[in-house]
């Protein structure tokens, strides 16, 4: 059996325990508060990283419908843009691209239109949605040109 603690070593040994465990404790969920930081930092990056592509590509949309809007381009011109920034062809009959493309820009200036309450982009939309049914009314399938360069738009080899 081992020897008995000195009683003047008891409330030493306490007052050491209270002070003690709530210092490891406490240093405990700092490092875990620490870790937490490090990974919510790391996750902010790399959403930010995956997240440069999209803004830069609403950002060059939005360069194609301020165009589109001041009438500096042809709807079909600027449908060619989206073609460029969102290459995801839909499958069906010739001319079904085109038109979805051109609806796409469409949608993107209804919504400019929408946001800023501007008269001005809301005669835009009437005037490109008049073109496109102009178009989609001919006998030839709809064929988008080449996209236009444009001021703050990349060169085409970059894309």
């Amino acid at each position: 059996m081992s020897p008995p603690v000195p009683r003047r070593l008891i409330v030493p040994a306490l007052l050491l325990a209270l002070i003690v465990l709530p210092l490891g404790y406490a240093a405990v969920e700092l490092w875990r508060w620490l870790d937490e930081q490090h990974s919510t930092e790391a996750r902010i990056e790399a959403e930010e990283r995956r997240g440069q592509p999209i803004r830069r590509r609403l950002h060059l949309v939005g360069i194609a419908v301020d165009h589109l809007a001041a009438g500096r381009m042809s709807l079909p011109e600027a449908a060619a843009w989206e073609r460029v920034l969102e290459p995801h062809p839909r499958r069906g009959r010739e001319g079904e691209d085109a038109e979805w493309y051109c609806r796409a820009m469409l949608r993107h200036l209804a919504e400019l239109a929408r946001v800023s309450g501007s008269p001005e982009y809301a005669e835009a939309v009437r005037r490109e949605r008049a073109e496109l049914d102009c178009l989609l009314a001919g006998f030839a399938p709809l064929v988008l040109p080449e996209p236009p360069q444009l001021p703050g738009m990349p060169p085409r080899s970059e894309e």
